[in-house]
Order: structure tokens, then C-alpha cells, then sequence
């Protein structure tokens, strides 16, 4: 049984992952671009594995 913060983060694991595809919603993807610039990049970072530990 998963909590809901676990399936929201998976949730949100695999929408940033569609999105880095370009197969996510187009609305979706403007608010990814509308997002803080820091944490996006961040963001980028870590789904490229290059920070492992915050």
C-alpha cells in the first residue's frame, strides 16, 4: 500500500519525465516553462542523475 505523497511523487516523477519527451499536455508544458527557473534547472540536473543527494 502506497501513501499518497509516494504515488504523487511518482505521479509527478513520470509527468516530468513525459515532459522531457515532449509527449506531455501542451498546457501542462507551459506551466513547466512558467516554473522557477532555478528549480527547473535543478530540477534538470537531477534527472540527469548529476545530483544524487540535496
Amino acid at each position: 500500500m502506497h501513501t499518497i505523497s509516494e504515488i504523487d511523487k511518482r505521479v509527478w516523477e513520470l509527468e516530468q519525465r513525459e515532459i522531457q519527451l515532449g509527449t506531455y499536455e501542451k498546457k501542462s508544458f507551459e506551466l513547466w516553462q512558467i516554473a522557477d527557473s532555478k528549480n527547473k534547472e535543478l530540477m534538470q540536473m537531477w534527472m540527469l542523475g548529476i545530483i544524487t543527494k540535496m
